[in-house]
């Protein structure tokens, strides 16, 4: 994940903390952490970002917003949930979800393999 420009999308300042932690540790560069839909959106318009780490509920607000933008502009995003998987919408079933009880185990693993699988807009 050496250099891989990650934007952290969680609404708890604590789990974004340790979510930027673990990034960090494993050589990606965190551009930016947001806790709502509105602050994302302006980061994504911002800054080049290859990869996006995607709470699913931001305070009373759902982030699939910020999830078809993703899409739309081809940048990488994971799922980073407490929620049933269940909650996601068709269109963003085929993202990687990481349950947050797992975090530790699955983080740097699953941004890793999503690097691997996918050059974004910001790598080219």
């Amino acid at each position: 994940m050496n250099g891989l420009r990650v934007l952290v999308v969680e609404d708890s300042e604590f789990l974004a903390e340790l979510i930027e932690d673990m990034l960090s540790d494993a050589g990606a560069v965190v551009v930016g952490a947001a806790s709502s839909v509105a602050l994302a959106l302006s980061e994504l318009r911002s800054q080049s970002i290859d990869l996006v780490c995607l709470d699913i509920m931001l305070g009373s607000e759902l982030s699939f917003t910020i999830a078809d933008t993703l899409s739309a502009q081809r940048i990488p995003f994971v799922f980073v949930t407490a929620c049933d998987p269940k909650i996601v919408p068709e269109r963003h079933r085929q993202q990687p979800l990481i349950d947050k009880m797992d975090l530790a185990a699955q983080l740097v693993a699953t941004c890793s393999a999503v690097q691997a699988a996918t050059t974004s807009p910001a790598q080219s």
